[in-house]
């Protein structure tokens, strides 16, 4: 009997011991009043911070965003910019081969015209090296005395013709001169009169002619 107290009074302090260790280490383990609110406030800092931090990293990252699509606008219209002048540059030089191809076709053209000239003009100095050169004889012009023949008269035994210019009337005899015409004969018969001048052909005047 006294052996089965004693075990029942062993169980129980044991059983105490143990509730009171536990209830020591609760204790030390289980933060005060104090150290809860300490710890609740620097949790409430601490995500008010990271918030912050998240806000401004958000903010920043949306800038940079904007940033990066403005860039990327600006590099789409000086692509397109850079096209356009590339391809007004083709064109230019597409026209500007086809101007400098025509101007070397004209300028062929005029060589080979110019080479014909040439041709032709070496063949006419040759023609003229062959060809003695011939002396122009300059023909004198016929010159007539401005006088007409009036009429052939008979002074006793010796004609006379009577010349008529614009102002008067002249008789002259066989031998005499007229503005350097010299009467070499008078024909009564043939109603004529002939005058004569140095380097001249002899003229024949008649009457009424």
């Amino acid at each position: 009997m006294n052996v089965i107290n004693s075990k029942r009074f062993l169980n129980m302090g044991m059983g105490l011991f143990v509730a009171l260790c536990a209830g020591v280490l609760i204790y030390m383990l289980w933060p005060s009043a104090g150290q809860s609110i300490q710890l609740s406030e620097s949790s409430n800092s601490i995500a008010a911070t990271q918030t912050k931090t998240k806000q401004t990293i958000a903010t920043q990252l949306t800038d940079l965003h904007t940033k990066v699509e403005s860039m990327q606008t600006a590099l789409k219209h000086q692509g397109e910019q850079l096209t356009q002048q590339e391809a007004h540059l083709k064109q230019y030089q597409n026209a500007l081969i086809k101007r400098l191809t025509v101007q070397d076709e004209h300028i062929g053209e005029l060589g080979t015209v110019i080479a014909k000239i040439n041709t032709a003009l070496h063949e006419k100095h040759k023609q003229r090296r062959k060809k003695p050169l011939q002396k122009v004889r300059k023909t004198r012009q016929q010159s007539k005395p401005r006088v007409t023949l009036a009429s052939v008269d008979l002074w006793g035994d010796n004609p006379v013709a009577v010349l008529q210019d614009q102002t008067s009337l002249l008789s002259l005899r066989t031998g005499q001169l007229y503005k350097n015409w010299k009467i070499t004969e008078i024909d009564v018969d043939q109603q004529t009169a002939t005058l004569v001048k140095s380097n001249q052909k002899p003229i024949i005047l008649r009457v009424h002619q």
